[in-house]
């Protein structure tokens, strides 16, 4: 049997991509426990070694007012362990949405944006808004270490806040435009860290 590039990457054996994508449709977003612990680990020590900046504390456009306290790698240049995950999880989800009577996206599916991101101990996290509209499809996070939660809310002031599942070693996966036919673009924030919270982004820039 041929062996799967994610074996030794993902944990993949609860997956369910109807259910995954039910959850997106409904809620914005969905999220599943998905690295491997011992490849979690070996992120988060190649993330030892990355030219982590602060990013500005306030961010304003026309459709967000953005509070944050957060770090991150300019034009990260995906290597190592962080580039063997990114191949990895397109492989997995390609082969997942190849079974379902209906492809969910305009377009293929195929990360080429990544984002490694740090929100230092005491951090405020980011203050709900919606990412650009030039990602497309799927926006994932991958949470390599932290407790601070994961909200999506009905507009940027945080109304009708929920919380999804964002504990370490898991996966949230966010709608995007060209998701089954819509342009909706989820408000979406991060909580209060009282650790350190390290994320790794990846996501679809539009052609």
């Amino acid at each position: 049997m041929e062996k799967k590039s994610w074996e030794n990457v993902l944990a993949t054996q609860d997956f369910d991509i109807t259910k995954l994508l039910a959850a997106i449709e409904r809620n914005g977003a969905g999220s599943f426990k998905i690295l491997q612990e011992d490849f979690r680990k070996k992120l988060l020590k190649e993330s030892d070694y990355q030219p982590f900046t602060f990013e500005r504390d306030e961010i304003i456009t026309k459709n967000n007012f953005v509070k944050q306290r957060v770090l991150s790698v300019d034009q990260f240049n995906v290597t190592g362990s962080f580039q063997v995950l990114a191949r990895s999880f397109d492989d997995f989800l390609e082969e997942q949405l190849g079974v379902l009577s209906k492809y969910p996206f305009a377009t293929r599916l195929k990360f080429n944006d990544f984002q490694l991101r740090k929100y230092p101990p005491g951090s405020v996290g980011i203050s709900p808004h919606i990412d650009s509209a030039k990602f497309i499809n799927l926006i994932c996070n991958f949470v390599l270490t932290g407790d601070g939660k994961f909200y999506i809310s009905d507009d940027r002031f945080g109304r009708n806040m929920r919380e999804i599942f964002s504990e370490p070693g898991s996966v949230v996966i966010m709608r995007a435009p060209g998701f089954m036919s819509s342009n909706k673009r989820p408000y979406h924030s991060v909580g209060v860290c009282e650790t350190e919270r390290i994320s790794f982004g990846l996501r679809q820039m539009k052609d």
